[in-house]
């Protein structure tokens, strides 16, 4: 008799399907001397395994953490163009779990280019910037991305400032990050086949892997079980058994 030993690991955002939103600076249609920002502000933070690629754009970075790839603009799609501005994103504060940190990893680094812990204001240190073009006319910067250690909700607030000085820097701009783990799969064995469940989150998508060794891998996506689509139901398939032992994980993605 073969001994199966199954198991589940709590892990998320798996190779090449990353999505992202874009947050863009421009001018206040309300005060035209001042920036402002326009975009989504609230972002959904999955868990990306240590060693997992999150995409074409950003290969160096490592995983292992909550992670987001929000990436900031100003291209006067939303709102006009600041002409003549040159833009920094500056951190003011965040406020999120106790003893948790949040970062932001710029295009190519393999650990944070910046972290602050949760608690932490303008008012104790340098802030932390971030220059959001390539030029002052043109070309947002992918590949960036912000992290945290720690899940749970998370409420950073940025500030847009024009070193030129032409115009205002903006009101503060509160995102929130949520920083969620994956559902928890289950697994049974019947007949020698495992039985593995989950309920999925909406309008999130799942791989289910497979490994043979927790210590050499790798982790192979179980083709008939790629990229599904979570409806909020309670999903269950079956894997036919035939080596000595298989590890699963739930590979969650927004």
């Amino acid at each position: 008799m073969k001994l199966f030993v199954l198991t589940f690991l709590l892990l998320g955002l798996p190779t090449l399907y990353a999505q992202h939103d874009h947050i863009e600076i421009g001018i206040d249609p309300l005060q035209r001397n001042r920036l402002a920002f326009a975009g989504p502000a609230y972002q959904l933070s999955t868990l990306l395994p240590v060693g997992e690629l999150l995409n074409n754009l950003s290969t160096s970075f490592p995983g292992g953490y909550f992670t987001n790839e929000l990436t900031l603009i100003v291209e006067g799609n939303s709102l006009d163009f600041p002409t003549s501005a040159w833009i920094v994103v500056e951190m003011i504060c965040v406020l999120g779990p106790p003893s948790a940190s949040f970062s932001f990893w710029d295009d190519g680094a393999t650990q944070p280019t910046w972290s602050r812990p949760t608690g932490w204001t303008s008012a104790q240190e340098t802030v932390p910037s971030i220059v959001v073009s390539k030029t002052s006319t043109s070309g947002h910067i992918e590949g960036r991305i912000f992290t945290t250690d720690q899940p749970g909700l998370y409420e950073v607030s940025f500030r847009a400032i024009d070193t030129t000085g032409t115009f205002q820097p903006s009101a503060p701009y509160v995102v929130r990050f949520n920083a969620i783990r994956p559902p928890t799969l289950s697994i049974l064995m019947e007949n020698g086949q495992a039985r593995v469940s989950f309920t999925p989150r909406v309008n999130l998508l799942y791989d289910l892997q497979r490994c043979t060794s927790l210590t050499d891998g790798p982790w192979k996506t179980i083709a008939t079980e790629e990229t599904m689509t979570g409806m909020g139901t309670l999903l269950q398939f079956t894997d036919p058994q035939t080596l000595p032992k298989a590890f699963y994980r739930l590979v969650e993605f927004p």
